[in-house]
């Protein structure tokens, strides 16, 4: 039975108070839509500083084929997109069907793609004439700590944001994949021409939209 999603009424009120995916009450859907294993219960959470999220509200968003547009986030950290359902946060399933998802008022895609062994979440920068630029986004947790004595502070957990890194493909096989201040020199050992592009297109190597028409110049 093909999966339906709906749309349940979004009130102006705070989100938490509604649903962000309707699905049919069908046990077999449920279980391939829903992560069952990954229910997040935040009521006891210590205070952590920072956010883990790409958008810190959710977002209307569009999920693979699905005609209906639901309310998401996607938490960089545990990386995972994140849903209400019945007041329980749930996590999708890391499933084929719904591996693109877009971000409709930021026009940002996120794909789900297995690289290296790992089925994880990435932004899609690129999707061009068989060439695609991925941006995998990095947070790390650094803890919190008590003070030692009188002339110490307590310091609250935190989210940190660490350097992303960059995967390029074309035709599906991965050309390079590194951080920005490596990228450039693994394409230049590729045989690509990137210090003359740069050159000529004073572009950066170090700003996305640059890497973007880097990539789309490239061998062109």
């Amino acid at each position: 039975m093909k999966i339906t999603f709906f749309m349940l009424f979004i009130a102006n009120t705070a989100f938490s108070q509604t649903d962000a995916l309707g699905i049919i009450s069908n046990d077999a859907n449920y279980s391939r839509v829903i992560n069952q294993n990954n229910l997040v219960d935040k009521k006891n959470e210590v205070k952590i500083e920072g956010s883990p999220y790409l958008f810190n509200e959710y977002n209307l968003s569009k999920i693979g084929d699905y005609k209906d547009e639901i309310n998401i986030k996607y938490n960089i950290f545990s990386d995972e997109v994140e849903f209400v359902k019945n007041g329980q946060l749930l996590a999708l399933n890391k499933t084929p069907d719904l591996s693109k998802i877009r971000f409709i008022n930021y026009n940002t895609i996120l794909v789900l793609k297995e690289i290296n062994g790992n089925n994880g979440y990435y932004l899609e920068l690129f999707n061009n004439n068989g060439r695609q630029l991925l941006k995998k986004l990095k947070i790390r947790l650094e803890k919190g700590r008590t003070s030692q004595n009188s002339y110490d502070l307590d310091r609250n957990s935190r989210y940190i944001e660490d350097e992303p890194i960059y995967y390029f493909f074309i035709e599906n096989n991965l050309i390079a994949s590194n951080k920005l201040k490596k990228i450039e020199g693994d394409l230049e050992k590729k045989g690509y021409n990137i210090k003359e592009i740069l050159k000529k297109e004073k572009l950066s190597i170090k700003k996305d939209q640059d890497l973007i028409k880097l990539i789309n110049l490239i061998n062109k």
